[in-house]
């Protein structure tokens, strides 16, 4: 993972801070005494809702290309259509996933770290496998069997992400350390995500998928 991160540093630390700027806005606009804050806040985080699930999947295959070639900013140029292709895909699986983690949120947190546990490759599913949701949820479950110890502590580690990230309004941070805060939060949100894609890479059948996006990759080379 480790060497993952090093071969597409800067365009990991882009993705991150563009994250970050996203997550900022809504802090910005919107007054903590607002009456209708909450609104407010749902409608100024819109963007970054829709922009997560492009980040996730130009790292993604940032990640896979990461194996063997050391990538830039400029790449992210080069996977942004790749990802739009998949966009709404994307898109859909994010938004059951959250609403599944935000139900096991609510019963406090042990039902949360189990769907983490169940379905953290669904995403991978759908990006370097084409599946629907559907297909993914049910597959991911399959594939993580195997992995919930390695996939545990990855699983806490989020959710104490979630909890400090809901808890930071209370703190009455300035917007340089709530933008400082916030950036730390992604780092480590993308951290977790680039260990998830090792722990996917485990799988042959993994392996496999990577192995065949590669070759039509080359493929489409003149």
């Amino acid at each position: 993972m480790i060497t993952l991160i090093r071969r597409c540093f800067p365009l990991f630390l882009f993705l991150c801070t563009l994250m970050a700027i996203a997550a900022l806005i809504p802090e910005l606009m919107v007054p903590s005494d607002h009456p209708d804050s909450v609104l407010l806040k749902f409608l100024y985080s819109l963007p970054e809702m829709l922009l997560f699930p492009l980040f996730s999947g130009v790292f993604a295959l940032a990640l896979a290309d990461a194996t063997s070639d050391r990538l830039t900013i400029k790449d992210f140029f080069k996977y942004l259509p790749k990802v739009r292709e998949k966009y709404w895909a994307i898109l859909l699986f994010v938004i059951h996933y959250s609403l599944i983690y935000l139900v096991g949120f609510l019963f406090l947190f042990v039902p949360a770290i189990i769907f983490y546990r169940r379905y953290c490759f669904g995403l991978f599913l759908v990006i370097f496998h084409g599946m629907k949701p559907s297909q993914a949820f049910l597959k991911s479950r399959q594939m993580t069997m195997k992995l919930s110890r390695k996939i545990l502590p990855a699983a806490f580690l989020d959710f104490a992400l979630v909890i400090l990230l809901l808890a930071s309004p209370s703190l009455n941070l300035s917007w340089e350390s709530l933008f400082c805060f916030l950036l730390l939060q992604k780092i480590f949100l993308f951290l977790i995500f680039s260990y998830l894609f090792s722990l996917f890479q485990v799988y042959g059948e993994a392996k496999t998928m990577l192995l065949g996006r590669s070759n039509d990759l080359k493929k489409m080379t003149p």
